[in-house]
C-alpha cells in the first residue's frame, strides 16, 4: 500500500465530517468555486486557495488566509497539539507524550501509536536510546521545545545509543516509516567482533529525510586461545629382581581417557620357575598400543613402543564477506582446532627364567594437547543494514568508519612426551654383562598435538549492507569508502571490504 493511500485511510477513519465528504460532495457542491453545498462543508474561495471552514484536516489548520499550522514539515508553522506524540529527553518522567507532558523516550512514544495518532514529534535535545520502530509510523525531530513546537527545517535532533547498539530498528510492512529531521550517529564498538550499525531497516518502505547518519568503528576480532600442552607419560617400573616377584608395572596413564604401558613379564616358581607373558600397551597392540615382548628360558624380546598420538586437525580460516539479518552483521570467524589424540601404552618386556629376573614395564603415552580456538571475525561499520526494504532517502548524508581486523587463531597446545620404558630385571653386578638381564618394556607414543585454530576475516566499510531488494541511493550524499578502512586479515582469512553497496545471501 503506497505512503498517501494509508494517510488518506486514517485521515478519513479520523474525521467523519471529511469521511461524508469524499462519497458526496462532488454532487452538493456544483458551484465549483464557492457557494453553498447541501449539507457539505461551507467553503471560502481566496485567490486560487479553496479552504474547508467548517472542518480541519490531520495534517494542517487552515484560514482563509492560510495554514496556522501543520503536522508534516512546513517552515515556520507550529505543530497543533493534536497532530501526534511528542517526546522531549529531559522531561520529568511520566508524561503521557501530549505536547504539554511529553514523553522522555521514543520508545514510550512509540508503545502509545495508533492509526489516529501515528506521528511522532521530538525536541532537539539529544536522544540517547536504542529503539524499534513499527510499519506506518513516522517521526520527525528537530523542534525548539521551548519555542512552541515549531516546523524548523534546518533543526536535528542528534541522536544516538550505547556502544554496541543499533540506535535506529525499523521493522516494516505494508504502510512506510518515515524518520526526518535526526542526525543518527552509531559509536565505535567495543564488544570483540562488534559492529557499528546506524539503521537496521527490516522490510517495507522507509524514508529518510532531512538528517545525517556517522557510523563509528567496527572492533578487531578476539583472538583465539592457544590450548593446552598434554602431560607427559609415566615411565614403566623396572623388572624384578628376585625369583616369586612380578615384572615391572607398566606406568598408568594421567589422561583422561588415556593408555597406560603394559606390565612387564613376572617370573612364577612353584617347584620349576616360569616366565609369565607380558602385556600389550593399552588400548592393544592391534590398536596402536606397544606389543607385549616375549619370554624363554635363555632369551627374551623388548616391548614394543605406543604408537604416537594423532595431532588435530587445523581450523578453518574465515573466508567469505559474513551475514546479515535482524540482528545486524555477523563477522565471518575462523573456527576452533581439534583436539590432538592420546599416544599409546609401550609393551611390557620380557622374561629369561634362567636369570629369573621380570621383564621392564612399558611407558605410558603422552597426553593429548588441546585444540586452538578460532580467531574472530572483525566488525564491519555500516550505515544501514537493509533486510528486503524499499530506501529513499532526501537530503540525507553518511559517512562510516573502520571494519575491524580479523585476529588468528589460537596454537594448539603440544603434545605430551611419552613414558619410557623400563629395563628388564637384572643384578647390579651382572646388569652389565650382556644377557644377564631382562628385557625393556617400550616407551609410550608422544601425544598428539591440538589443531591451531582458523584466521578471522576482516570486517567491512559499507553505506548499505543489503539482502532483497536492489537499494536506491537516490538523495543520499556520502564519501565512498576506502580500501584503508577495511578490516585486515592474517594469512588465509578473506580481507574485509569498502565499498557503498555490498549485497549477502
Amino acid at each position: 500500500m503506497a505512503r498517501s493511500s494509508f494517510l488518506l485511510g486514517v485521515w478519513l477513519a479520523a474525521s467523519p465530517v471529511i469521511a461524508l465528504c469524499a462519497s458526496g460532495c462532488a454532487e452538493g457542491n456544483d458551484a465549483g468555486t464557492g457557494g453553498e453545498s447541501g449539507t457539505g462543508p461551507t467553503t471560502t474561495t481566496t485567490g486560487a486557495t479553496t479552504t474547508a471552514s467548517t472542518t480541519s484536516s490531520t495534517t494542517a489548520a487552515t484560514t482563509s488566509t492560510g495554514p496556522t499550522s501543520s503536522c508534516t514539515p512546513d517552515e515556520g508553522l507550529p505543530v497543533d497539539a493534536t497532530c501526534g506524540l511528542f517526546v522531549q529527553p529531559s522531561a520529568p518522567a511520566g508524561g503521557d507524550c501530549s505536547q504539554s507532558s511529553p514523553c522522555r523516550t521514543l520508545s514510550e512514544a512509540v508503545a502509545r501509536v495508533t492509526i489516529d495518532s501515528f506521528r511522532v514529534y521530538v525536541c532537539s535535545e539529544e536522544l540517547v536510546e536504542s529503539a524499534t520502530v513499527p510499519a506506518g509510523v513516522e517521526l520527525y525531530g528537530g523542534f525548539d521545545c521551548e519555542a512552541g513546537w515549531s516546523w524548523s527545517l534546518d533543526g536535528r535532533t542528534p541522536w544516538t545509543a550505547g556502544p554496541d547498539e543499533i540506535p535506529l530498528r525499523t521493522q516494516g510492512a505494508a504502510f512506510p516509516i518515515v524518520v526526518s529531521g535526526f542526525d543518527i550517529e552509531a559509536q565505535s564498538a567495543t564488544i570483540p567482533g562488534g559492529s557499528s550499525v546506524a539503521i537496521l531497516a527490516d522490510g517495507g518502505a522507509l524514508r529518510v529525510e532531512r538528517g545525517s547518519i556517522v557510523v563509528g568503528d567496527g572492533a578487531p576480532g578476539e583472538a583465539g586461545v592457544a590450548g593446552v600442552a598434554g602431560a607427559d607419560g609415566t615411565p614403566g617400573l623396572i623388572g624384578n629382581n628376585s625369583a616369586g616377584q612380578t615384572g615391572g608395572d607398566g606406568g598408568v596413564t594421567v589422561c583422561a581417557a588415556g593408555f597406560s604401558g603394559g606390565d612387564g613379564a613376572k617370573i612364577v616358581c612353584n617347584g620349576a620357575c616360569m616366565a609369565g607373558a607380558p602385556e600389550d600397551g593399552e588400548p592393544g597392540a592391534a590398536q596402536g598400543g606397544g606389543a607385549a615382548g616375549t619370554s624363554d628360558v635363555t632369551d627374551c624380546t623388548d616391548g614394543s613402543n605406543g604408537v604416537i598420538g594423532v595431532e588435530g586437525t587445523a581450523g578453518v580460516h574465515g573466508v567469505g564477506i559474513g551475514t546479515i539479518d535482524e540482528n545486524g552483521f555477523t563477522a565471518q570467524n575462523g573456527t576452533d582446532g581439534a583436539d590432538g589424540a592420546h599416544g599409546k601404552g609401550g609393551g611390557g618386556g620380557g622374561a629369561k627364567t634362567d636369570v629369573l629376573y621380570g621383564g621392564g614395564g612399558g611407558g605410558s603415552g603422552g597426553c593429548a594437547g588441546t585444540k586452538g580456538t578460532a580467531g574472530g571475525g572483525g566488525g564491519s561499520s555500516i550505515a544501514i543494514v537493509a533486510l528486503d526494504v524499499d530506501l529513499e532517502f532526501v537530503g540525507v548524508t553518511a559517512t562510516v568508519g573502520k571494519g575491524g581486523d580479523g585476529a588468528l587463531g589460537g596454537l594448539g597446545g603440544a603434545g605430551g612426551l611419552p613414558g619410557l620404558g623400563a629395563a628388564g630385571g637384572c643384578i647390579s653386578l651382572q646388569c652389565s654383562i650382556p644377557g644377564a638381564k631382562a628385557c625393556k618394556g617400550g616407551d609410550g607414543g608422544v601425544g598428539g598435538a591440538g589443531g591451531t585454530g582458523g584466521n578471522g576475516a576482516g570486517g567491512h566499510a559499507l553505506i548499505i549492507a543489503y539482502s532483497g531488494a536492489d537499494p536506491s541511493v537516490s538523495g543520499l550524499t556520502y564519501d565512498p569508502p576506502q580500501q584503508s578502512q577495511a578490516g585486515l586479515a592474517p594469512a588465509g582469512a578473506s580481507m574485509g571490504v569498502a565499498t557503498v553497496f555490498l549485497e549477502f545471501p
